[in-house]
């Protein structure tokens, strides 16, 4: 399967034989970006396999992907575009990768996701969307920290972190479920992205304004009007720029994925982690009364 990168957009996945019908139609021409798995990067389609495709064109070379290095190799190859694999400090990589995208995604959350997306190949999308949501879990243990005072027990703040899991990966399978209900396949590593992209911000300004404004409720209150309208909007802006879902479609799919998520957590709730949440609501409740009875 091959992906075609037109106005600075990925596209894709595409067979041969689909590619094979644009070119003859004169949507794609030699200069095209194209790439598949396998490639070390994104590449003119004249010096990739497709080449056999164009009318007139001979390439003996054409007929395999290119070596690494081939095309100047590396991340940022051909105006950014580039794909290459985690080497040894892949760990390393991956946070960077993750604090780039972050910082891109602070500047512009709704218009830079797609760019972002496009600049890495999927496997560093996945790293990315996983570093993400890690982050995610260990902001709602912090929040949980400070809420209850530091009262919870190491298990009790393990299970708070693995539960602050469970809304991202909620709405990474329901973005999943969209694609593949709208557009007939699916990308894990994108939606597992676009659900950390959509979550991680809010995330962080929900605690500041916890932290900002203590218990002030209004306060609260602002932190959790951003932390529900932002997801909304860049799962909007992801379905749309990146999954390739039509407007209309994604009006009806940016909907349906909140409720399949919230969907998700209740039955996780119901079936795991109920005993969990009425510990954790007896201890914010206790530093509430504690914090009222002091005044």
């Amino acid at each position: 399967m091959w992906y075609i990168s037109r106005s600075k957009r990925k596209e894709g996945p595409f067979s041969e034989r689909a590619l094979a019908s644009a070119i003859h139609n004169g949507e794609l021409g030699a200069d095209t970006l194209v790439w598949c798995s396998g490639m070390p990067s994104w590449a003119p389609l004249r010096d990739t396999a497709l080449a056999k495709m164009l009318p007139g064109f001979q390439s003996p070379q054409a007929m395999q992907p290119q070596a690494a290095g081939a095309f100047g190799g590396g991340y940022g190859s051909y105006g950014g575009y580039g794909a290459p694999q985690y080497g040894a400090n892949q760990f390393i990589e991956c946070l960077r990768d993750a604090g780039s995208a972050s910082l891109s995604l602070a500047k512009d959350p709704f218009g830079s996701l797609h760019v972002v997306i496009d600049r890495m190949d999927d496997s560093r999308v996945l790293g990315v969307g996983a570093v993400f949501h890690a982050a995610i879990a260990l902001l709602g243990l912090l929040y949980f920290i400070i809420a209850s005072g530091g009262a919870g027990s190491i298990g009790l703040c393990a299970k708070v972190f693995f539960f602050s899991l469970v809304p991202g990966a909620g709405l990474t399978l329901a973005i999943l479920l969209c694609k593949v209900i709208f557009r007939g396949q699916g990308n894990f590593g994108q939606c597992l992205f676009i659900a950390g992209a959509a979550m991680i911000w809010p995330a962080v300004l929900n605690l500041l304004f916890y932290v900002v404004g203590a218990l002030n409720v209004e306060v609260v209150i602002v932190g959790m009007v951003f932390y529900i309208c932002l997801p909304v909007v860049i799962v909007y802006c992801g379905m749309t720029r990146t999954l390739q879902i039509s407007e209309r479609a994604a009006a009806v799919a940016v909907p349906l994925a909140f409720i399949l998520m919230f969907w998700l957590i209740k039955i996780v709730i119901m079936m795991f982690i109920r005993e969990m949440l009425e510990e954790l609501g007896k201890l914010i409740m206790n530093r509430i009364m504690q914090s009222v009875t002091s005044f």
